[in-house]
């Protein structure tokens, strides 16, 4: 009877630590939502084709070898190490290291989950200001833009939401508030590629 009543309370033990590993890594949901984000651009300048060398193509067919439709937003500028702002609130669930940085201090990404059904990818981030379990809110800094070759910036984040059980990337663009949308499309239709169909 003895071993009995240890065996249980060894038993019970081990069910207390597990649950409370499992409550301590639960990460909460930020906001407790099933919506999409709405995405704002906050940058410290003027984005314009003074400032923006290039956009990069949208909602067009890439990849030649796995052709898949470009869903991402980047912008290439004229300068680096600009700061970068959170496009939409949440909690940061992964920073991902560079296996070849570019430059030294980049990270391949930076993934903060929007709700229950939406994550944002900042991807090739330089010097991160924030860590894992952070919780941003929009227009929160994040890190740096890339310098890249010919010194200028690149910025660049991509989307994925879940719906029906299924995980799927979106067009960042179609998830940007007007503001943001009336500050690319002129980049857009400035760039020395025009494909986006609008």
């Amino acid at each position: 009877i003895m071993k009995l009543k240890i065996l249980i309370i060894l038993f019970l033990a081990i069910i207390i630590i597990i649950l409370t590993i499992v409550f301590l890594n639960k990460q909460p949901i930020v906001p407790e939502t099933e919506e999409f984000p709405v995405l704002k651009l906050k940058w410290d300048y003027k984005l314009n084709e003074k400032t923006v060398k290039g956009l990069g193509v949208f909602g067009v067919m890439e990849n030649l070898e796995r052709p898949e439709i470009a869903t991402e937003l980047e912008i290439v500028t004229k300068t680096y190490h600009d700061s970068i702002y959170a496009m939409a609130d949440g909690i940061v669930e992964e920073i991902q290291k560079s296996e070849k940085p570019i430059e030294e201090g980049e990270v391949e990404g930076i993934w903060i989950k929007y709700g229950k059904n939406a994550i944002l990818k900042y991807v090739h981030v330089y010097n991160p200001t924030i860590k894992e379990g952070d919780i941003i809110k929009t227009g929160d800094k994040i890190g740096h833009t890339l310098k890249i070759d010919d010194n200028t910036g690149f910025f660049e984040v991509e989307m994925r939401i879940s719906e029906n059980n299924k995980v799927y990337a979106v067009p960042v663009y179609e998830y940007c508030d007007n503001e943001c949308k009336s500050i690319l499309l002129p980049l857009f239709k400035n760039s020395r590629i025009n494909s986006y169909k609008t």
